[in-house]
């Protein structure tokens, strides 16, 4: 599977940009693509997989104040949409990661958001309900890029330009960061 954006040439839809999943197979054939037309820019950029089904985060710009700024969709492994969630806020879906148990983070998904300079981590459960969240960073720039699961904790892995709040020891422009988070912080 893959997901990223169309440009539309449908002139019945206003928006530039539609959401795009594709499933292809070992050749690279095209077995089914699915998109997703919304009224403002619409760019999927993180998927992964939650049990059998496929999930994507979406950013979407252009919002005004009090609009969603991201939507996260569940397909089902032949690309049929099951449920899907908008939040809001500004923000960019930044990393992406499942967890199953029997870590301590137990089922569910892991969104990075960055939003207002920090790192905000939100954990949902398999229907897209939230089960947590937690911010990270200081006054000036943090981004999680990926993050990972082991036996105990989450590790995310992005930078940071501020010297203050869950931030410290900056040495100057963007810092690498690694941010160790127990479960119970979620």
């Amino acid at each position: 599977w893959a997901c990223g954006y169309v440009t539309s040439s449908d002139s019945s839809n206003t928006s530039s940009k539609n959401g795009w999943l594709a499933n292809f197979d070992e050749n690279g054939t095209l077995l089914k693509e699915v998109v997703i037309k919304d009224p403002e820019d619409l760019t999927f950029n993180k998927l992964d997989l939650i049990y059998d089904n496929i999930i994507v985060c979406a950013n979407i710009f252009n919002r005004g104040a009090g609009e969603p700024s991201f939507i996260m969709y569940l397909f089902n492994k032949d690309g049929a949409l099951l449920n899907s969630r908008a939040d809001y806020g500004y923000g960019e879906v930044t990393a992406l990661k499942t967890v199953d148990p029997p870590g301590p983070f137990g089922t569910g998904l892991i969104v990075a958001l960055q939003s207002n300079n920090y790192i905000y981590l939100y954990k949902f459960d398999g229907g897209l309900g939230i089960n947590g969240v937690a911010r990270f960073g200081g006054t000036k720039i943090e981004r999680a890029n990926d993050m990972i699961d082991n036996d105990e904790n989450l590790i995310l892995a992005g930078f940071s330009s501020s010297n203050d709040g869950t931030a410290s020891n900056h040495l100057g422009g963007n810092d690498v960061w690694l941010l160790e988070i127990h479960a119970s912080t979620l």
